[in-house]
């Protein structure tokens, strides 16, 4: 069984690989039903892998205030294009802009509401992430909500993942696999996205020339008991082969 904290053991992970078990994951994996989703493709460990919604809200950014005196919902489309206004027009010049904007669109992407996904690639979203990635390349939340976007816009098939090749998405994924992270989380989303990239054959062929299986690698040893990255990884490696 999986930990209270979502995270699986080294070894009830390799049991899960190797098809003894299944495994019901908690946590963020629960959330709408991603756990069913999630399972099935770490067994077949050959097709696109989804991402977790976002963890936390950035400091200083609030809570949304309650909608009980509000007659409608924002849609996710709608909130797509207001928060991609906010990165565009200020993402680059402040990081606190860039990180809340960043993290909103990793959760609105994560649950696709109203075509939120295809919203963010159709309205140049990947191209202004890319641009807020590099500008604040050491900014660690920003690399991990940037890399969260990327993973699931990645996710969702290959017109989309053509638009992330060719946006720049693939080269800030191999960027910061190649700096390396102090954390898993974005080493996780670092290598799920290149993972999905991989399968589309064009692209697969650029990650290998890039040297991302050997990155893959060296981002899975940097922390071997973190089961989330670890099933990432091993993603991306069969993708990669």
């Amino acid at each position: 069984d999986a930990n209270q904290d979502g995270k699986i053991s080294k070894d009830e992970f390799l049991v899960y690989i190797l098809g003894d078990e299944e495994l019901t994951f908690s946590g963020d994996f629960q959330n709408e039903g991603r756990s069913a989703e999630l399972s099935a493709t770490l067994r077949a460990l050959g097709g696109s892998f989804g991402p977790p919604a976002s963890p936390r809200i950035p400091e200083g950014v609030p809570q949304r205030r309650s909608t009980a005196s509000r007659a409608t919902t924002p849609s996710g489309e709608g909130m797509v294009g207001v928060v991609l206004t906010a990165l565009k027009t200020h993402g680059t010049s402040s990081a606190e802009v860039a990180q809340a904007a960043c993290m909103t669109l990793w959760n609105v992407a994560y649950s696709d509401k109203d075509g939120a996904r295809e919203k963010i690639v159709q309205s140049g979203g990947v191209s202004a992430l890319v641009r807020v990635m590099r500008r604040h390349a050491t900014v660690v939340p920003i690399q991990e909500a940037g890399c969260g976007v990327l993973w699931a816009l990645s996710h969702s098939g290959s017109a989309s993942r053509a638009s992330v090749s060719r946006e720049g998405g693939l080269d800030v994924a191999v960027a910061v696999l190649t700096r390396g992270a102090p954390t898993p989380t974005l080493l996780e989303s670092a290598c799920a996205t290149l993972g999905n990239l991989a399968l589309e054959p064009a692209q697969k062929q650029t990650l290998k020339r890039l040297g991302a299986t050997q990155l893959v690698e060296r981002a899975m040893q940097s922390f071997p008991g973190d089961g989330d990255l670890q099933a990432a990884g091993c993603m991306s490696l069969n993708n990669l082969m």
